[in-house]
């Protein structure tokens, strides 16, 4: 684990500083900018790898999940492009306050959109990979199902549905043979396209005990067990080390992120409630807001040789605008929550809400122009416009906010 964790990091590092060269090269080369520094110089070079490694660090690693995840397949790419936002911002302020005022705004730009691109697509095709590897039967997940209710045949739907996941169902324990497949029905077994449920017999303690050896997980989808039977398999299953999951009987009425309270030995399973969001979507708001406020004070009051080492913010203020709507549109997911185009409503509101924080900005800070707001408000178009594509794809993935094919 250690070594494809230390790959991971790798990988991600050169992505991160090759993206950093292109958009250097874009900006200054291809564009014909005038650079006033010399980007591609050791100096900058080494603070660009440095970067890179930090920021790959701290992205999230781990096994593939066999499930579909809280808040939507495509979550995680929210996470990635927050972390990288933040770590852009935080560049930003780490240049300037080092008195490094010419670096181009644009270039900064490409290179928060090249590296993005280019960390999901890495993780677009490593999942790809996985999910491919998974269907054809590799890196299997042996499933034993304790019912053989509706919940069980739900779980076993689900199942056949997403065989990108890899689960293997050796069998189930229940009271009848409902859900067994009726191989005397199928003239080529060895053709046949989806997997065999074989029926185990009545759950005993002793057939567990032989069973669980090998398996992953044990799936226990039938609410009429007493607790006695229930704390017995998960006695069996932790002695073996196997994994021991507890189907939802109301399913389809959980949201992906539900929240779980706990008042003692009572467990509520809240129908409505969702998790908060992570803090770094917050803190994104919360540091662009404060470099832009900073940026208006040192301008506005003079503060001598504070403003004359800030003064480059003046130069890269539509890219802080632009990393603010973009957090502002990931917070604004709980408020549009449960409507119609929800992602529509929160690209708007997040426009606008931008597009008022520009000009009060720009009167305030006394360069109320066209030209420089119409920049202003190009970035953050430029931003917020794939934001909303994307929730617009994961809106249409879930097909409404409750988990129908979880």
């Amino acid at each position: 684990m250690r070594k494809e964790y230390l790959k991971e990091v790798i990988l991600n590092s050169i992505i991160v500083f090759v993206s950093y060269i292109l958009a250097v090269v874009i900006r200054y080369r291809i564009l014909h900018s005038d650079p006033g520094i010399n980007a591609l110089s050791a100096p900058y070079l080494m603070i660009a790898l440095m970067y890179s490694i930090l920021l790959a660090c701290t992205l999230d690693y781990g096994t593939q999940a066999r499930w579909f995840e809280g808040k939507g397949s495509l979550s995680g790419l929210y996470q990635m492009i927050s972390k990288n936002s933040v770590g852009c911002l935080l560049l930003l302020a780490a240049f300037y306050i080092a008195g490094i005022v010419y670096f181009s705004r644009w270039a900064l730009l490409l290179f928060w959109i090249l590296s993005s691109v280019g960390l999901i697509g890495r993780r677009g095709i490593a999942e790809s990979r996985i999910a491919r590897a998974r269907c054809d039967g590799k890196d299997p997940y042996y499933v034993l199902i304790i019912g053989d209710g509706d919940m069980a045949d739900d779980y076993i739907k689900s199942v056949f549905q997403n065989t990108q996941f890899g689960i293997k169902i050796i069998g189930y324990m229940g009271n009848s043979d409902r859900l067994r497949t009726d191989v005397n029905a199928i003239f080529d077994i060895e053709n046949y396209p989806e997997p065999i449920i074989e029926w185990l017999g009545e759950y005993r303690a002793d057939e567990l005990e032989n069973r669980v050896e090998g398996l992953d997980e044990v799936v226990i989808a039938d609410h009429f067990l007493s607790d006695e039977t229930t704390k017995e398999i998960l006695t069996i299953a932790h002695r073996a080390g196997v994994k021991t999951s507890l189907s939802m009987r109301y399913s389809p009425l959980i949201l992906n992120e539900t929240k779980i309270r706990s008042l003692g030995e009572s467990k509520l399973l809240g129908l409505n409630e969702t998790t908060d969001e992570p803090i770094y979507y917050s803190a994104g708001i919360v540091i662009s807001a404060a470099i832009l406020l900073l940026t208006m004070i040192m301008k506005k009051f003079n503060t001598g040789a504070l403003y004359i080492t800030l003064k480059g913010l003046e130069s890269s203020r539509s890219i802080v605008f632009g990393l603010f709507g973009f957090f502002l549109f990931i917070n604004l997911t709980s408020f549009f929550r449960g409507r119609k185009l929800a992602f529509l409503k929160r690209g708007a509101l997040a426009w606008v809400i931008c597009a008022g924080a520009v000009v009060v900005f720009e009167v305030i800070y006394g360069a109320a122009v066209l030209p420089g707001i119409g920049i202003d408000l190009l970035i953050i178009s430029v931003v917020l416009a794939p934001c909303t594509v994307i929730a617009g794809i994961s809106e249409m993935i879930e097909q409404s906010d409750y988990i129908f094919w979880e």
